[in-house]
């Protein structure tokens, strides 16, 4: 709880030190601000279930508060659109999205300019993936820029990410992809970074970089450029199930479908006699509810609960998307919810499959498995990996999951358009609540049993250091 009180004491100041060109600087427009902000505030209030989830209602009401206070005649659209991003982030909801104004959109995408660093990561400390011409080489550790700490640096922008819980896994994944844009964002722009780094004899140095526009940058490499996106593979007779999506619509355009592929798979490990399975969970950022647990339905013998409920705020659902043609859902309507309280519903078991005890599969697998997560094991998958932790199922390698163990807030998105700024914010409007009996844990990931992060020189070698464990453990050259 105090995490909130802290920000809030520091947001006026952090909001309006923003300095940014003429055309995202533009003020006097705080009555137009203060009325997105109110039809955002309206839109969460009527139809957000997990407004309180992981904050009290008088902490959650002081930092709505606080930030409409914030707004004045000398608020720009940009400062305006790091408020919404730092209110969502307080929410604590990984599947909350806010888009930039189309001025910002535009600043960022033609012509912004930036740090001229790609960022690596780990733990409190951050090192140097690429610089222009090589002027800090890769696996530098940088010590500060503009004279801020790294890790104070990692803190601030940690503020404006949005993720499940109290959970940080998937912000490092975040903070690795889009440092620039989150600097540049929070910071504002300099012309010249002055770097402090570590040099090679373990001295700290310093040096100028000039900023770079976004052109300059070299592409990321598509490291999920898989040809598919479900796979299974034996190394020594030790199966490796790589499941890199639940969502069915990605599925249909790789022309894959994931029940078929389930059950063939487990009709193969099944007639292989293998008693070894790793399944790669890795940058899955879910899909379809039911594909997770059907996939722990081959993993099981036993019946199984999955989901404890779903609750909802508001009867105003998109109905039409909820069928079962394209969701999870079986064609849900009005008639399926309960009330349970003042603009609380509850929905039936009839609503959704999950809702039910469910079933172990035929060929369903009773030998050792060990499940590969990171901070981007999200939604579906997340849920996944909580009843398997639940049940006692396998033991998980890698990093917390970027999904909360006790549940998200998701199966039907409502999109709000601010009528003045044009930024489109959009959040869940079914709170799930996971079959598990470890409430304390809810508001973080699933831990995994073998905590295993990369080092830098694992990550410059592209070396997935993470599976070459799995695979040890599974030869047993590992104590387990």
């Amino acid at each position: 709880m105090k995490r909130i009180t802290i920000l809030i004491f520091f947001l006026f100041s952090a909001f309006c030190s923003f300095g940014q060109n003429k055309n995202l600087n533009q003020t006097g427009n705080a009555d137009s601000l203060r009325k997105d902000f109110m039809v955002l505030k309206q839109s969460l209030y009527e139809n957000y279930p997990s407004l309180y989830r992981y904050s009290s209602k008088s902490n959650t009401d002081k930092l709505f508060d606080s930030c409409y206070t914030s707004i004045n005649e000398t608020t720009s659209t940009m400062q305006s659109y790091k408020m919404m991003k730092f209110i969502l982030s307080n929410l604590h909801d990984g599947h909350l999205y806010c888009s930039p104004p189309p001025e910002v959109k535009a600043y960022f995408e033609k012509t912004a300019i930036f740090c001229p660093l790609k960022l690596w990561f780990i733990h409190n400390k951050a090192f140097v993936i690429w610089s222009p011409a090589n002027t800090l080489p890769p696996e530098t550790e940088i010590i500060s820029i503009n004279g801020i700490a790294i890790n104070d640096i990692k803190k601030e922008l940690f503020r404006y990410m949005t993720s499940d819980g109290f959970n940080e896994s998937r912000k490092y994944h975040v903070i690795n992809k889009n440092f620039r844009f989150y600097y540049n964002m929070v910071y504002g722009e300099s012309q010249v970074f002055k770097v402090g780094y570590k040099s090679e004899n373990g001295t700290i140095a310093k040096v100028d970089l000039n900023a770079i526009p976004g052109k300059e940058f070299p592409k990321d490499s598509d490291v999920s450029n898989h040809s598919k996106l479900l796979t299974l593979k034996y190394i020594d007779n030790i199966a490796i199930l790589t499941i890199n999506s639940f969502d069915s619509l990605t599925l249909a355009e790789s022309n894959e479908n994931f029940p078929l592929f389930l059950k063939a798979s487990f009709e193969e490990i099944r007639y292989r006699i293998t008693d070894k399975l790793i399944i790669d969970l890795r940058d899955n950022g879910g899909g379809k509810d039911l594909y997770g647990s059907l996939l722990y339905a081959y993993l099981t013998d036993q019946k199984f609960a999955y989901i404890r409920s779903l609750t909802t705020v508001t009867k105003n659902l998109p109905y039409k998307e909820l069928n079962r043609s394209n969701s999870s859902y079986n064609n849900l309507d009005s008639s399926m919810l309960d009330s349970i309280g003042p603009k609380q519903y509850r929905l039936k078991p009839m609503a959704h499959d999950n809702l039910n005890i469910m079933n172990p599969m035929p060929y369903n697998y009773q030998g050792d498995v060990w499940f590969l997560v990171n901070g981007l094991s999200f939604s579906t998958t997340a849920e996944f990996c909580a009843i398997a932790e639940a049940n006692h199922r396998g033991k998980f390698i890698g990093e917390e999951t970027g999904g909360a163990y006790g549940g998200n807030t998701s199966g039907a998105m409502m999109d709000i358009n601010l009528p003045y700024s044009k930024m489109n914010v959009s959040f869940g409007l079914i709170r799930y609540e996971m079959k598990i009996d470890d409430s304390q844990r809810a508001d973080r990931g699933v831990m995994p049993y073998y905590i295993i992060m990369p080092t830098i020189k694992e990550i410059l070698a592209k070396r997935d250091a993470q599976m070459d464990y799995a695979l040890e453990l599974a030869k047993d050259k590992k104590s387990r």
